[in-house]
């Protein structure tokens, strides 16, 4: 997959006022039942597990663990890679295989996530002090006091194996 830059995030998320910063807590128990759109409301365990695995996405992103990082991804099946601004079907699929590759190589998916000349989602995740992004949807996270970027960027889960993993990514390129 050929990098596409984000947007200058230092542009879009000027005046950007944020104190703090979240890591992975407690591991709450695992979900109960599992949870689709149109499906019910989540239960209280699976809106724990599921804010779990929000906070350890970004915990990884902010220390740059890379292994941390790829086990929050399917082990099977695909996840996809979804650009918000201009192309509305600009969105690869992948699996855990291909990112792993990637980030071994330090190319492709490794500099969206980690290193993107100061557009990777670190980049944003580090400029946010790491903070807790915000339940947007019933598996979907936005960023933390971003309400207008709901639609640009956010992490969608899904349950694989009782597990949440990242079902996709969404961020603005250019």
């Amino acid at each position: 997959m050929k990098k596409i830059p984000l947007i200058s995030l230092s542009a879009l998320f000027l005046g950007f006022y944020l104190v703090g910063c979240a890591g992975p807590e407690e591991a709450p128990p695992a979900p109960e039942s599992k949870a689709d759109a149109g499906a019910p409301a989540l239960t209280e365990n699976e809106q724990k597990a599921l804010q779990y695995a929000m906070n350890r996405f970004v915990a990884a992103l902010k220390a740059a663990d890379t292994d941390a990082f790829t086990t929050l991804f399917p082990q099977r099946g695909v996840w996809t890679f979804e650009s918000t601004i201009g192309d509305a079907d600009a969105r690869s699929v992948h699996s855990t295989l291909d990112l792993r590759r990637d980030l071994k190589d330090r190319s492709g998916l490794y500099e969206s996530f980690f290193e993107g000349d100061g557009d990777s989602i670190r980049d944003f995740v580090q400029s946010t002090h790491g903070r807790p992004w915000q339940r947007a949807e019933d598996t979907r996270f936005s960023p933390p006091d971003r309400p207008d970027m709901r639609e640009l960027m956010f992490i969608r889960w899904r349950l694989e194996d009782g597990q949440w993993v990242v079902d996709a990514v969404a961020a603005p390129f250019a």
